[in-house]
């Protein structure tokens, strides 16, 4: 009797494993079915709103003159700008020319590079505070090093020209390139202010290139320094982002918490490390202990945990013009290996800021334009109570007020801010400055609406916006040579707007 009742006990277990192993098996199936449904589901419109922000970079909620808040970045702007300064060609180029394995001699190059090449007038700075004031969204916007010298343009020099966070984030990126580890650089955010920090043989030194623009001894080089504001916010690069500070929903939407990707170990030596340096600053405005904030930090969703891997000792070619460019092709073939998934991270922001175009979702970039401070004050002069009069007036206003002009060499278009600012730009950039001041202006009682408008971009890269007429259907704005509006458009690549990317144009 007991062998028949363990061979019973044993013949059920059986049978209930292999149930189970049955049906964990088509729940996997079920899953996966599901996983793969909700992966055909995206939202796109997240995306494309989400990217909007890197197109635009501000570091703080502003509110646009017609179509609500233009949000920040995840997670800030200085990221996303100083990964965007590592795809570019001409920075990688800077690095080169001013490697030393020494790397306090490095630092002295880059001092001099900043001396000779990157500016911060008093002016821009007076101007720029006030701005800030009056009109925040002109002062706010962080820039790319391509960026930068585009409104550091002159006729006999160019200069990198930008604020201090956009100087950090060029600095910052130049010093990762010539290799530095990412755990020995960082752009630091201190109240009003960003700069470089490094460590060199064992001590962290401030790199400052908007501070020593301005005073005597044009020094850029600090053993030590003494804020004015006794604490520091956040230190970041394309590996690490570690944030004391949080802010309120409505200043920085993404900022609602501490965060640390950074193991505990490595964050104390390097968080007491940069104290020294700061006259033992505290952590955040509200001095957080450190020990508590390790306990109670997250990493930043969304965030990928991994540096950029190459520099100039991966860069090959006969010549610096042709190392430059390899590295910065390698750097952007990383990047772009990175990006891609569901959960947009701070790689796939980067080209978006960096204006590569047209990415996978090139909706980002004609939403953007619809934000614009500049573009809806022109708009708001240009509007009329005739539809028609708008598209000419329009028409006619972008080409007399910016110049067709290819802008660079990278194949990229730029916030329209920018475009109205520096007075030239690509056919394809006067296309999206166009469609930014058409949408807020008046088409009858409401502004005019994406399914009017759509920018054109043919097989040799030529930008038009096509604009649904009132009388004649579909006409085209035209930005190179000819009549400025024309009936058709031929060769056409691909077209889209805020909404949506079309690859066949029937009109």
């Amino acid at each position: 009797m007991k062998k028949i009742k363990i061979w019973n006990i044993k013949k059920y277990t059986i049978k209930f494993l292999s149930l189970f192993i049955v049906l964990l098996f088509f729940s996997n199936i079920i899953i996966a079915k599901d996983d793969s449904q909700s992966n055909k589901n995206i939202d796109e419109t997240q995306f494309i709103e989400d990217f909007t922000w890197s197109v635009l970079k501000y570091d703080h909620v502003i509110e646009s003159r017609n179509f609500g808040p233009t949000y920040t970045p995840r997670p800030m702007p200085g990221l996303l700008v100083m990964l965007s300064n590592m795809m570019d060609k001409q920075v990688c180029k800077i690095a080169l020319s001013i490697y030393d394995e020494n790397r306090m001699e490095l630092l002295k190059n880059l001092r001099q590079f900043c001396i000779n090449n990157v500016r911060y007038s008093l002016f821009d700075f007076y101007t720029g505070m006030f701005k800030y004031r009056f009109f925040p969204y002109l002062s706010s916007c962080k820039s790319t090093a391509e960026e930068m010298l585009l409104v550091g343009d002159r006729l006999i020099k160019d200069y990198y020209q930008g604020f201090c966070y956009s100087q950090a984030c060029l600095n910052t990126a130049i010093l990762r390139l010539c290799g530095v580890p990412a755990e020995e650089v960082f752009n630091i955010i201190i109240p009003f202010h960003a700069f470089t920090v490094v460590k060199i043989d064992g001590r962290w030194y401030g790199f400052d290139s908007a501070k020593g623009q301005h005073n005597k001894e044009k020094k850029y080089i600090y053993d030590e320094l003494n804020p004015k504001d006794k604490y520091f916010s956040t230190l970041e690069n394309d590996r690490y982002f570690i944030n004391f500070e949080t802010y309120e929903e409505e200043i920085v939407p993404s900022m609602q918490k501490n965060y640390s990707n950074m193991q505990n170990s490595l964050l104390i030596d390097k968080i007491t490390g940069i104290q020294t340096l700061m006259s033992n600053s505290i952590l955040g405005s509200t001095d957080c202990n450190l020990y508590d904030f390790i306990n109670n930090s997250i990493p930043y969703p969304g965030f990928e945990n991994i540096s950029v891997p190459y520099t100039v000792h991966d860069a090959c070619g006969q010549n610096n013009d042709e190392k430059a460019n390899h590295l910065a092709n390698l750097i952007k073939t990383f990047v772009e290996d990175q990006s891609g998934g569901n959960n947009p991270n701070q790689y796939d922001r980067c080209l978006y800021s960096m204006g590569v175009f047209p990415g996978k979702y090139p909706q980002a970039y004609t939403n953007a334009a619809k934000y614009g401070a500049k573009t809806g004050t022109y708009a708001k002069l240009l509007d009329s109570k005739n539809p028609n009069s708008d598209i000419r007036r329009v028409a006619l206003w972008v080409n007399l007020k910016i110049k067709t002009r290819e802008i660079s060499k990278q194949n990229h278009v730029f916030n329209t801010e920018l475009i109205y600012s520096i007075k030239k730009g690509s056919t394809i950039d006067k296309a999206l400055v166009s469609y930014g001041t058409l949408r807020n202006m008046k088409k009858h009682q409401d502004f005019w609406q994406p399914d009017d408008l759509f920018v054109i971009v043919t097989d040799n890269n030529q930008g038009y916006l096509a604009v649904n007429h009132t009388s004649l259907g579909w006409i085209y704005l035209n930005f190179g040579r000819g009549l400025s509006i024309q009936r058709n458009v031929e060769n056409i690549n691909f077209v889209f707007n805020e909404e949506a990317k079309l690859n066949n144009w029937n009109n």
